[in-house]
């Protein structure tokens, strides 16, 4: 009789074990294709330094910066569209840089997806680490 009562403790202490490991996994992700979709730009007032792949804006950012955009791009989420599928990084439009005052760094990715431009905005603080990321559609179109 003590054997299973010490089965069902230790049973039951598993699944809470498996269940927070869970919901920490789950909270860590950070999965761009659930990023809320805002309306607004993050950059109004930063000042636009040029676009990539210009060598001097490049040259001009740091290379942890350059890295962490192509690690970024790389894990752009995949698109079945109406004549298939397609994977953002595929179809970027646009590369901007910004800056502003303080010293920090903005990368501006733009992608035309369904009928909408989408801008993903990664922010890096003055130690060129990303403070956060926005997502914001930039307009309509028509194809």
């Amino acid at each position: 009789m003590e054997n299973k009562l010490i089965l069902k403790r230790v049973a039951i202490a598993t699944i809470i074990i498996v269940g927070l490991v869970l919901a920490f996994i789950v909270v860590a992700r950070s999965d761009i294709t659930k990023t809320k979709i805002t309306k607004t730009n993050p950059l109004k007032g930063w000042k636009l330094l040029g676009v990539i792949p210009s060598a001097t804006v490049t040259s001009a950012l740091s290379p942890a910066i350059l890295d962490d955009y192509k690690e970024f791009v790389q894990r752009l989420p995949f698109h079945k569209g109406r004549f298939g599928g397609y994977n953002e990084r595929d179809v970027i439009q646009n590369v901007s840089v910004f800056g502003d005052a303080g010293g920090q760094h903005a990368i501006q990715i733009l992608i035309p997806v369904d009928g909408t431009f989408l801008c993903y905005v990664l922010i890096y603080d003055k130690n060129n680490t990303r403070a956060k990321m926005i997502k914001y559609s930039a307009g309509q179109y028509s194809s």
